[in-house]
């Protein structure tokens, strides 16, 4: 996906996220300074705009799902009548979303992660949808 800007505002986001590094300070006692090469700051003002733009395109990487998508919150649904079936699409395409993950350089925190089901009864188990 390309995304367009004035010239400005990319000059201004490039030399934002350029050259940056960051510590840990733990006891009052600081690590090295060490260069921060992607992500996006947090706690700064422009962050959650940056981290829109970073995750925009992972709606395109499944045409199943549909995802509703709400700051670091996503929500996919699917729907299919027959259980096995559902079972087959919900894996292919979570696993679409896991590849899309790893080239973004961002992990799924799995046990963050929940499912609804008002029909069936499931798990989510390490990104594969299984029958209880």
């Amino acid at each position: 996906m390309t995304l367009r800007c004035p010239a400005t505002a990319h000059e201004w986001f490039k030399s934002y996220l350029n050259n940056r590094c960051q510590y840990v300070n733990i006891n009052r006692v600081n690590s090295e300074f060490l260069a921060v090469t992607y992500g996006v700051p947090k706690a700064s003002v422009p962050g959650p705009l940056l981290f829109l733009l970073y995750i925009n395109d992972l709606s395109t990487v499944s045409k199943l799902f549909t995802l509703f998508m709400f700051a670091d919150d996503t929500n996919v649904f699917i729907h299919e009548k027959k259980l096995n079936d559902l079972i087959l699409l919900i894996n292919s395409e979570l696993n679409k979303i896991n590849i899309w993950f790893s080239a973004n350089l961002l992990l799924l925190y799995v046990k963050k992660t929940n499912y609804f089901d008002r029909k069936y009864c499931l798990t989510l188990t390490s990104l594969l949808i299984t029958r209880k």
